[in-house]
């Protein structure tokens, strides 16, 4: 009986992960001025609820940003900093079902 220990908790542990999906969730979105133009060089941050740790990306000349293999479970918060001004925040929250959620920031600047 121990010679399929193995093979069976190695077959339980792929079906987990297939149903789990690979990468987990994602979130992305634009981030922009008071007058719709594009902030490069602007900052998204992302925390996790659970372990406190904060991600950055800086958003590219497409005003583009996103974050990537979230995971389900955890609750995230975002915003966006340009020039010393915050955007609101917005909360990835853990019951949303959704795998890809969009999150665009407006910098209260013209």
């Amino acid at each position: 009986m121990t010679i399929w220990r193995g093979p069976v908790a190695i077959a339980v542990l792929l079906a987990t992960l297939a149903l789990a999906g690979p990468g987990g969730r994602s979130v992305s979105g634009v981030v922009t001025d008071k007058r719709g133009n594009l902030l490069p060089g602007a900052v998204v941050e992302i925390d996790n609820s659970v372990t406190k740790d904060i991600q950055s990306y800086i958003v590219q000349q497409d005003g583009k940003y996103h974050f990537n293999d979230l995971n389900p479970d955890v609750e995230f918060v975002l915003h966006a900093l340009y020039k010393g001004h915050v955007s609101k925040n917005w909360t990835l929250s853990k019951f949303s079902g959704a795998k890809i959620s969009k999150a665009d920031f407006v910098i209260p600047i013209d």
